[in-house]
């Protein structure tokens, strides 16, 4: 019981060490969660996207920070493949895998904002 409590313990910890906790508040506040709050009584409750970038619904907003995670990700995934001291073989897949997240994640944003202002 106590070497699994461990096991939690330091997974927990590991998830909230500073540099960490930098990306979670860097995704949140990219994403558009403050501005949701401050302007959330511009958007009617019952909309799931608004046609403006003025304003973002909640919908919206979650799909930003899943966006930005997916980017996020991929950075890091490019990040490993440049390391020297892993087999190429891996650090090339890992590169490649990293782009293409990053390559996904700018697709993904930019045809949202072109269905947010073209319709």
């Amino acid at each position: 019981m106590t070497e699994s409590g461990n096991k939690y313990l330091r997974l927990v910890s590991r998830l909230f060490t500073l540099e960490l906790i930098y990306v979670y508040l860097t995704v949140i506040l990219s994403a558009g969660l403050i501005a949701y709050v401050l302007n959330a009584n511009l958007v009617p409750s019952t909309s799931t996207f608004v046609r403006s970038l003025q304003a973002q619904s909640i919908i919206e907003t979650i799909i930003y920070m899943v966006t930005i995670a997916i980017g996020t990700g991929g950075f890091y995934l490019i990040a490993r493949g440049a390391v020297d001291r892993q087999m190429k073989r891996e650090s090339g897949f890992m590169f490649l895998g990293g782009l293409a997240l990053v390559l996904v994640t700018f697709i993904m944003i930019f045809s949202y904002w072109n269905f947010k202002v073209f319709g």
